[in-house]
């Protein structure tokens, strides 16, 4: 099918419930899945999620590539950033929130050395965040591609970035 992925290095980052690292750890495909996230809530649904639909992943407790288990270069790594840049008020927010665009920044200074030059990363974002996302993955090396956006009540766009020295502008669909 044309979201099929195989023999391929793949993390998520931010994993929540494990959706997309249980659906790219499908048997047949052989991919060597690895999934975290800072939630221990969220790293439990994973593992459970897995055991489920009896597929196998590494998953880790981990505040983004801060784990030894992840400290390697993958050929895809998805990355479901919060929808806001603000402070966290309620515990429950972590998920959802990036005070101060600190969590974006680590990420951008992080990347490089978890990607090789055919790697793709995908990032889900929203414009809540109030970065211009082309721009400060530029300042990284890397560039921006549109893939996808979807409008109500906010808008969550999925961007595709690469090892690149030149942004690529938004396409718009």
């Amino acid at each position: 099918g044309p979201c099929e992925v195989r023999g391929k290095r793949l993390l998520d980052l931010g994993t929540g419930s494990g959706a997309l690292g249980v659906y790219f750890a499908h048997t047949e495909w052989k991919n060597e899945v690895f999934m975290s996230d800072v939630a221990p809530e969220a790293v439990a649904s994973a593992k459970r999620n897995l055991l489920r639909n009896r597929r196998v992943a590494t998953v880790v407790e981990a505040d983004l590539f801060e784990h030894p288990t992840l400290a390697q270069r993958y050929d895809i790594i998805l990355f479901n950033y919060p929808l806001w840049q603000k402070d966290i008020e309620v515990a429950e927010e972590i998920v959802a929130c990036d005070p101060g665009g600190r969590l974006f920044d680590r990420f951008l200074a992080a990347l490089p050395q978890h990607i090789h030059q055919q790697s793709e990363v995908y990032l889900t974002y929203s414009n809540h965040t109030g970065v211009d996302l082309p721009t400060a993955v530029a300042s990284q090396g890397l560039s921006a591609t549109l893939c996808f956006k979807q409008g109500h009540p906010f808008e969550k766009q999925l961007w595709r970035l690469a090892n690149s020295c030149t942004a690529v502008p938004p396409v718009e669909l």
